[in-house]
């Protein structure tokens, strides 16, 4: 997939050719989206081309309708990260009711977004490219040189948690939080669906002070450090770059 400019619209296109582009530049775009394979066999493979307006636009409108009042971004993003997640679980980490939570569970089994097995759900590909598509219109908001920026502030902290979480070192973890938090901050004001991992981080601090130190590194469950792993991943794909 790549991005294209328009004199007065920002297009993505799929499948893309040097003659899909010359079509699209003859094309206004007044629904968001337009299918180019009745343009000649050289699109024969079905070029699809989408405002990046109209993608925006249709990712608040999932954000707001989908069932459970659930984020739809969120839930699939949190659903691909875990891997495989029952609703429980889903519904802490997004901080909605186990009810809504449910309610967002049953409605990916139902759309083919997700598979059910043993109580956990986990994406179809269907799923995937609805957050492939989603995820591709929240980047269209980001501002590139911003976002690394936080990057580069975030990778030396990084470095410092991955060797404190190596000693258990719970008491140096309220130190670190307070430094990242500045960094999560500015990444919560570019992508403000991860400003929700804030909240995790503290609930996690919390019981890690409390002496419940599997809060600190345990996995499957939200622990310090599973929600690390997560907003790092979050992060490196919002800047465009993968993990090493």
């Amino acid at each position: 997939m790549s991005g294209r400019s328009h004199p007065s619209v920002s297009f993505l296109v799929t499948g893309s050719s040097a003659t899909a582009w010359l079509v699209v530049m003859r094309l206004v775009c007044p629904s968001g989206q337009i299918d180019l394979a009745q343009w000649g066999s050289e699109l024969s493979g079905g070029v699809r081309v989408e405002c990046r307006a109209a993608l925006a636009a249709r990712n608040e409108e999932n954000a707001m309708a989908f069932a459970g009042n659930v984020d739809e971004l969120a839930l699939l993003q949190s659903v691909r990260l875990k891997g495989q997640v029952g609703s429980s679980v889903l519904a802490e980490h997004l901080g909605v009711s186990a009810a809504s939570g449910q309610a967002a569970y049953d409605a990916l089994i139902a759309q083919g977004k997700a598979l059910e097995s043993e109580g956990t759900i986990s994406l179809t590909e269907k799923g995937l490219t609805e957050l492939n598509d989603q995820l591709d219109a929240e980047r269209v908001s980001i501002d590139e040189d911003s976002i690394l920026d936080v990057l580069e502030a975030f990778l030396p902290l990084d470095e410092e948690f991955s060797a404190l979480v190596a000693r258990a070192d719970a008491d140096s973890l309220a130190d670190l939080d307070r430094r990242a938090s500045n960094v999560f901050d500015d990444l919560s004001a570019f992508v403000p669906r991860l400003s929700r991992y804030q909240d995790l981080f503290s609930s996690a601090l919390t019981k890690v002070q409390a002496g419940e130190l599997k809060w600190m590194s345990e996995t499957g469950i939200d622990s310090y450090a599973t929600v690390w792993v997560e907003i790092r991943q979050e992060l490196c794909e919002a800047a465009g770059k993968t993990q090493n």
